[in-house]
């Protein structure tokens, strides 16, 4: 949500120097700027509008043939079924 974005936004600006923040507002956004700038870290939610977290690191992995960038999920909703999921697509 729009909260937790700028409180994350806010945090990564303070304790990360030069740093550049690309936001999207849902998975289909996201991979549509990521075709134009490959960034270093990816951080999303599991819920999204959309696309979920999950289907958007798969869809970069098809696109990329595998995740070159640390991805960082942020969700309140993860079981140990979904952090499973995550884990066997290399996050």
């Amino acid at each position: 949500d729009l909260d937790t974005r700028k409180l994350l936004r806010n945090l990564i600006l303070k304790h990360v120097k030069n740093c550049d923040i690309i936001e999207s507002t849902n998975g289909y956004e996201a991979l549509t700027l990521m075709e134009k700038e490959i960034p270093t870290l990816l951080i999303t939610d599991h819920e999204m509008p959309l696309m979920n977290g999950k289907q958007l690191v798969e869809a970069v992995l098809k696109k990329s043939g595998g995740i070159d960038i640390p991805v960082m999920i942020v969700s309140g909703k993860l079981d140990e079924k979904l952090k499973s999921e995550y884990q066997e697509l290399g996050v």
